[in-house]
């Protein structure tokens, strides 16, 4: 529904300990550079890759611990004064 509005978002893995966003120059990591907390969810500890754990990876299901959606504020206000009521109110 959004985006038939035209107001998109853009889906940024993060640390379960909010230490880092998995972002930029972090997208690649496997575990958090702080906290070494694993990234994905169901991987092991050890962080190697096993058999299933490939699997999963071949299909797309890797599933973060942590999401944050980012909402760029300067569509959402480009959205907003496009009604010419709401750009021709003065305070």
């Amino acid at each position: 529904m959004h985006r038939k509005l035209g107001l998109t978002y853009l889906q940024i893995d993060a640390c379960q300990n909010d230490n880092i966003f998995y972002w930029k120059e972090h997208e690649n990591e496997k575990k958090c550079l702080k906290c070494a907390h694993l990234k994905w969810k169901g991987k092991s500890e050890k962080g190697d890759d096993s058999d299933d754990e490939s699997e999963i990876r071949k299909k797309g299901k890797n599933v973060p611990y942590k999401v944050l959606c980012r909402f760029p504020l300067v569509l959402r206000l480009e959205r907003l004064f496009m009604s010419t009521k709401i750009a021709s109110h003065k305070h």
